[in-house]
């Protein structure tokens, strides 16, 4: 359904505009929070299935052909001391 909005009679006011403004920045804000939040988990979900798998006996081959990535990459990002 196609909802049909009305445009205000009159145009907006100075302030009124810099509200808008300003409530779009804030909920840019915490739509990066959000995002930033969920990468969070993701890395560190990651990084515990891949020390898992290692642990498992899985090869570097392994985890990068899960990955999507090389075999070098792969180790280097998660090898020893890492």
């Amino acid at each position: 359904m196609i909802s049909m909005v009305q445009p205000p009679l009159y145009p907006p006011t100075r302030a009124e505009l810099l509200d808008q403004i300003k409530q779009l920045r804030a909920q840019g804000i915490v739509s990066v929070a959000e995002a930033a939040a969920t990468y969070d988990e993701a890395v560190q979900l990651l990084n515990g299935s891949v020390r898992r798998a290692r642990d498992a006996g899985a090869s570097w081959d392994d985890i990068a052909r899960a990955t999507g990535m090389s075999r070098q990459g792969a180790q280097q990002r998660w090898g020893k001391g890492k």
